[in-house]
């Protein structure tokens, strides 16, 4: 059984920082752009998938505003028997 306690990730991530800080500068710098790309790159997918689930919304929100006024509409309107 493995243990979780809260000292076990802070070993992890110390023992993550000595592996980067041995690195020459010059690697932590090559390390430093890598990640920084990969964020890039996740934030712009990530923005792009907001933007058209958004314009989906607003989409859906339309239609279902345009079903409400006619339904309004036909309530408002007496019937003729």
């Amino acid at each position: 059984m493995e243990d979780d306690s809260p000292s076990k990730p802070r070993l992890r991530l110390a023992e993550a920082f000595e592996k980067v800080w041995s690195l020459s500068s010059q690697q932590r710098l090559d390390l430093e752009r890598s990640i920084e790309e990969g964020v890039r790159k996740a934030l712009g997918r990530w923005r792009g998938n907001g933007q058209e689930e958004w314009r989906e919304l607003e989409a859906r929100i339309d239609r279902l505003s345009g079903r409400v006024d006619a339904l309004i509409l036909r309530k408002q309107t007496p019937r003729s028997r």
